[in-house]
């Protein structure tokens, strides 16, 4: 489904919760969300070998109301 080797650009943002990575990967005609998916689950498989965890935003919410 992929063409010719992927070229990753590079980091483009870091924040809270992301590291961005921009990538161009060449697909055959329409198989371009596949790969996509496959690349993913490809990256995700390799954090969690390395034991890379990724933090999510978490909120606690807590309700000061009159308990009668």
């Amino acid at each position: 489904k992929v063409v010719e080797p992927p070229v990753v650009l590079g980091v483009t943002s870091i924040g809270n919760c992301e590291v961005k990575i921009r990538m161009i990967i060449r697909t055959l005609p329409l198989k371009h969300w596949s790969v996509e998916r496959e690349v993913r689950k490809e990256i995700k498989e390799a954090f969690d070998r390395e034991k890379i965890e990724i933090p999510y935003p978490r909120r606690i919410n807590i309700d000061f109301k009159d308990k009668e």
